[in-house]
């Protein structure tokens, strides 16, 4: 399986405009972060709260309680984030926990659910990851899921991951390249078969105008995001798959240029998705 999750935090950034709180170049509306750090910190933002409310065509809007919420650092490091999720009798929340180092690396991360409970753990050497640990809380004695050495070096503009498997052998290589320390492409493979993702960053004056995301499993398919600005804020997002476009993300700000509301059209299901922000200042 190709779907591995690296959020080691290096002295690497995506570039964008310090006054848009999200940044494009991140997955949106996940557990993770997808904010801009410094204008987390510059804005003194404490959390920031989302409500997501659904419509199909032809029918009302339904508000079934489901939410994203993200408590921050003084830093605008994400130190938790909550998920109201959805289920068939009822709600239940999903909470995941950062925790930080004094470089203000990742060095855990702590997933909980009903009764479920994983830990990540992220180690470094010489500011380069190193390590990574995934274990399972929910057993007596906990279990270890996995724990992987990673071989990372520089070279050039690239930072290049080995994830060595149990007989300390290479399985899974991660290429990213940057240009002046801002990440333009991503590539993981597995070393032993031709599967692969690639992700690729498309900057004109400053910002992101086109991100796109390749994959080969048994068949290769290809998605790409492109951003359209005003002011260096993004107005409008659209999301593309195999040349078809499959979403549309309108902004509306307010007049410190936070978003207040982002409004979702999804082409395949026909429906619409708002997703209202609130926040809270430290």
């Amino acid at each position: 399986m190709i779907r591995y999750l690296f959020v080691f935090i290096i002295c690497f950034t995506h570039t964008v405009a310090k006054a848009q709180l999200i940044n494009p170049a991140s997955e949106w509306f996940e557990l993770t972060s997808f904010f801009n750090k410094s204008c987390i910190k510059e804005n003194k933002i404490r959390d920031v709260h989302i409500l997501i409310r659904d419509k199909d065509d032809g029918k009302i809007i339904e508000d079934e309680g489901v939410f994203l919420h993200y408590e921050f650092d003084s830093y605008g490091s994400l130190i938790r984030s909550m998920k109201g999720v959805k289920l068939s009798k009822g709600m239940d929340t999903a909470v995941t926990k950062f925790y930080y180092n004094e470089n203000h690396q990742l060095i855990k991360q702590k997933e909980e659910q009903g009764n479920l409970s994983y830990t990540t753990i992220y180690e470094y050497e010489s500011n380069l990851p190193k390590r990574l640990i995934k274990i399972d809380n929910n057993k007596t004695p906990e279990d270890t899921l996995y724990n992987r050495k990673l071989e990372s070096r520089k070279q050039g503009g690239s930072l290049i991951i080995n994830t060595l498997n149990n007989s300390g052998k290479p399985y899974l290589k991660e290429i990213k390249e940057f240009r002046n320390d801002t990440l333009i492409g991503q590539h993981i493979s597995h070393v032993f078969n031709l599967s692969f993702t690639e992700k690729k960053y498309i900057y004109e004056a400053g910002v992101l105008l086109k991100y796109i995301y390749i994959s080969h499993f048994d068949k290769r398919k290809e998605a790409f995001w492109e951003y359209a600005y005003e002011k260096e804020l993004i107005q409008e997002a659209q999301l593309f798959e195999e040349g078809e476009r499959r979403k549309r993300r309108v902004f509306i700000y307010d007049k410190n240029n936070l978003p207040t509301s982002v409004v979702e059209r999804d082409y395949k299901e026909k429906s619409i998705r708002i997703y209202s922000f609130l926040y809270s200042y430290q």
